[in-house]
């Protein structure tokens, strides 16, 4: 959301300062959204680590642990996706790379030099 102001208020010394967002449609969101690294865009937690960018700068999927991240296209896929023989990544690092077992690399070997 396009922001008018950042307001951190803390009344009580006890609880941690907050950050509030006032859009310009009048609309107040506190910290419980996520803020992409490009202070930009606002996302609900719901779409962070969901395997598509939803910040400019991907920063929404960066620090994830659910996901593998192919190299040169950007692109998310579950970690369960990776080396299990089947290319999921445009640049096929996802099966071919050093984490990958001896047996899938074997087997798939001339796929990847072939390509």
């Amino acid at each position: 959301p396009q922001r008018v102001g950042t307001y951190a208020h803390s009344k009580d010394p006890k609880k941690k300062p907050y950050l509030a967002l006032l859009t310009r449609k009048q609309k107040w969101y506190t910290n419980e959204l996520f803020v992409c690294n490009d202070k930009i865009k606002c996302l609900p937690y719901s779409k962070v680590c969901d395997l598509v960018s939803d910040c400019h700068d991907a920063s929404d999927e960066v620090r994830c642990t659910n996901h593998y991240k192919c190299p040169t296209s950007n692109q998310f896929i579950p970690k369960t996706q990776k080396c299990d023989g089947h290319f999921n990544c445009l640049d096929l690092s996802d099966e071919c790379n050093d984490e990958c077992s001896k047996e899938l690399l074997d087997s798939i070997s001339k796929k990847c030099m072939a390509w």
